[in-house]
């Protein structure tokens, strides 16, 4: 039986993420016991700490840790040498890929580009450098545009391509067969204006790109943003797995809707003395939210304390109850919830959680956390509590990992500063 593994994708913002549906999908059909989760870092230093902390056999990395963790890793493969950023981060040894430029090039070659077309990139950053390696792959003809002209000229030089100022944006897509950009959707450009029958058109923005509507209404072949996630997915999947996948059974796993951005409810689960409620007290205050702390609600109900419900009734009455309660505040809207570390137990608090609310890992080093309990705690209360708590988190891990949406570290940082973050996430 082989060791159950944890996945992720990390950036900044994440929570609006694809890939966790992509890859747990992918690994349910070929049968590995294996979790895949968004992670949401102050930087690119603490991601790695994170992946290590959790022992993470593999990252994907998105905005903005691309070429910072580049900067960090020395074990970087060709790719990631070309593009000087980091898509893919693999094992122990954090092997380090750059899949964008497969996820480029096979979107491309989905819409028939060939060798001696014409190609324009817009944009400067990472993921324009992936295009200009996947295009040179294919052997096309290459223009880069950047509205800070400097940066195209880097980029250009650096590939041995050509740029132009961006006053020749119109010159130079009404004269070439594939534009990909690679802008951010705030930017704002007449690109669209310029797009013409025959050509292909690729979008990294995978969700309402300003391109896709005069691209279809002129005759133009789009290629969606998603499509270049679900081809650079399928090669860190192989390079995870050792396993290959079609695009076809990988595009069917992709939901666009933002299921997330609907739920009214916000549920912090994690080990006991990860923080959760003192998180959970000053997000509440952030979001206008009720707070309900479901320990405090189980003391109330049964007029006793945890420690006296154990000794008295055992666990599987307090499970019970914790089931109870928390099917009861999960009837409340516009609330934040702070969950027992061991909530995750049951399966259909599991599933309640996944239905009804945005649910945050609150993640913090098992010393981290003992050192901010109390011995009576009866689940440590053993003569080695650090020893037991590690063995109470390694059979809780996957758990955590399967109910989670995100997961944010509340190791060395406030309180406040971990609610910040949530609060961006969910904004």
């Amino acid at each position: 039986m082989t060791a159950f593994k944890l996945y992720a994708v990390c950036g900044n913002p994440v929570l609006h993420s694809k890939s966790p549906d992509i890859y747990n999908m992918l690994f349910e059909k070929h049968g590995i016991d294996a979790r895949y989760i968004r992670v949401r870092p102050e930087n690119a230093s603490e991601a790695l700490s994170i992946y290590d902390s959790l022992g993470f056999s593999g990252m994907n990395v998105t905005a903005p840790f691309k070429e910072d963790l580049c900067s960090i890793l020395s074990n970087k493969k060709e790719d990631v040498i070309l593009t000087g950023a980091v898509n893919t981060i693999s094992g122990k040894d954090k092997s380090a890929f750059n899949t964008d430029i497969y996820g480029v090039e096979s979107t491309l070659r989905m819409k028939s580009a060939v060798s001696g077309m014409k190609a324009v990139v817009l944009g400067a950053g990472g993921a324009a450098k992936a295009a200009v390696c996947a295009l040179k792959n294919i052997g096309a003809d290459i223009t880069i545009i950047n509205r800070t002209e400097e940066k195209a000229k880097l980029i250009a030089e650096k590939y041995s391509v050509k740029h132009s100022p961006f006053s020749e944006l119109k010159n130079e897509i009404e004269s070439c067969n594939i534009l990909v950009s690679t802008l951010p959707a705030s930017a704002s450009t007449s690109a669209a204006d310029y797009i013409h029958p025959g050509m292909i058109v690729l979008d990294a923005i995978y969700k309402d790109s300003s391109l896709e509507a005069m691209a279809v209404n002129r005759g133009a072949k789009f290629a969606k943003g998603i499509d270049w996630l679900i081809n650079q997915g399928i090669k860190s999947f192989e390079i995870y797995t050792g396993k290959s996948a079609s695009y076809e059974e990988t595009a069917s796993s992709f939901n666009p809707e933002n299921v997330l951005g609907r739920k009214e409810r916000i549920a912090l689960i994690g080990f006991m003395g990860s923080g959760k409620s003192t998180v959970g007290k000053i997000l509440a205050e952030k979001t206008g939210r009720d707070f309900y702390d479901i320990d405090g609600l189980i003391e109330k109900k049964s007029g006793k304390s945890i420690n006296d419900i154990f000794a008295t009734s055992g666990a599987d009455y307090f499970r019970s109850l914790e089931s109870e309660v928390l099917a009861e505040v999960l009837n409340y809207k516009n609330s934040v919830i702070s969950c027992g570390g061991g909530i995750i137990l049951r399966k259909e608090n599991v599933s309640l959680l996944k239905e009804s609310a945005v649910t945050v890992w609150i993640h913090a080093s098992i010393d981290a956390s003992v050192k901010r309990l109390d011995s009576s705690r009866p689940l440590l209360n053993v003569e080695d509590p650090v020893q037991r708590a590690m063995e109470l988190f390694s059979e809780r891990k996957k758990l955590y990992a399967i109910a989670c949406d995100l997961l944010v570290s509340n190791e060395n940082k406030t309180a406040e500063k971990c609610a910040e973050i949530i609060y961006e996430e969910i904004r």
